[in-house]
């Protein structure tokens, strides 16, 4: 079995080979929840959970979306305290 890819016991050492575009997407799924959460964007998580099938989506945006917000407060207040 030649593909180019050196076979090993241990899986993770696999990291460099080509995956199947299945498991290469499964991966993107929390990404995919941490981009709309940096954004606030509550349409891409939709589609993000659709896409996904699971809330690893959710989890992702869940974990920065707090964050994205108070920064957003905080940035605000800072321009609005320095240009007037």
């Amino acid at each position: 079995m030649s593909d180019g890819c050196a076979h090993h016991d241990d899986p993770h050492l696999d990291r460099g080979c080509f995956r199947p575009f299945e498991d290469e997407v499964e991966l993107l799924h929390p990404h995919a929840g941490l981009i709309a959460g940096s954004n606030t964007d509550p349409p891409a998580l939709a589609f993000a959970n659709v896409t996904a099938g699971n809330n690893a989506p959710a989890v992702g945006y869940s974990t920065v979306y707090p964050l994205a917000m108070f920064m957003r407060i905080l940035l605000a207040q800072l321009v609005l305290s320095i240009f007037f």
